[in-house]
């Protein structure tokens, strides 16, 4: 099963704080999760990958997830950045 959803991001995704929430939510999950922008790709699971996507506030990225906990996994993710529990403490 593929489950796909489109986010804001509320804090730059950049800051190695930010990028481990998503990567730890991402890694209690089955599926293969991707993060994509209009620009680059990269798993869900990798912290380095998510660094490197340097996503600005305010930019859309997909969720992709693939696999038997694909609506889950899409569906914590986007709540975290709905939720802007990915902001830095």
């Amino acid at each position: 099963m593929q489950q796909t959803c489109t986010v804001v991001v509320p804090q730059k995704l950049g800051d190695v704080e930010a990028a481990e929430r998503v990567a730890v939510v991402a890694r209690q999950f089955q599926s293969n999760i991707t993060l994509n922008s209009s620009d680059f790709e990269t798993d869900a699971k990798s912290l380095f990958g998510i660094l490197l996507l340097s996503a600005a506030a305010g930019r859309q990225l997909s969720i992709v997830a693939d696999g038997p906990d694909a609506s889950s996994a899409v569906t914590a993710l986007s709540d975290l950045f709905q939720e802007d529990t990915c902001k830095a403490a």
